[in-house]
């Protein structure tokens, strides 16, 4: 019998689009894990989901990023209520409304790198050693013997 092509179900579409992620855990040690997609600060801006009073900052966020290093201090409270409409965009289950305020400032980093680049960016927000770069080479066959380069 062949495999044939079909279309995805509506469950099948929402747990590609909407994946679980672990995120980085609560101050006593639980993991916390949650229903994510990443969220487009264009079609956010497109949609009329971000209010006219932050626009400016996320047509600048678009060319800078969201850290706050990249904006003078006036503009970090309309760069934290827009990062707070990207979080509400991007986490699914639980809503955004309901855990907020029960949310550390590493969690919510960690939303908003999920919300702008993907299962990826999580990465940086594990624990563990990272795994080494396959094409670096792992330094098998180095000597021992430190060599004295030409001055």
């Amino acid at each position: 019998m062949t495999d044939t092509l079909r279309p995805m179900t509506v469950d099948e579409v929402r747990a590609a689009a909407t994946p679980v992620q672990e995120l980085p855990p609560f101050d006593n040690g639980v993991p916390f894990r949650a229903r994510l997609r990443r969220a487009s600060l264009l079609s956010l801006m497109m949609g009329g989901k971000i209010p006219n009073d932050l626009l400016a900052i996320a047509h600048e966020s678009l060319d800078k990023g969201f850290s706050p290093g990249n904006f003078d201090a006036a503009d970090l409270p309309k760069l934290g209520a827009l990062m707070e409409t990207m979080c509400a965009a991007s986490l699914v289950e639980p809503a955004w409304e309901e855990v907020k305020d029960l949310l550390n400032d590493v969690q919510i980093q960690a939303i908003m790198a999920y919300a702008t680049a993907g299962a990826k960016a999580l990465e940086s927000f594990r624990e563990g050693p990272a795994e080494s770069a396959k094409d670096s080479g792992d330094g098998e066959g180095l000597g021992n013997k430190a060599e004295r380069l030409p001055t």
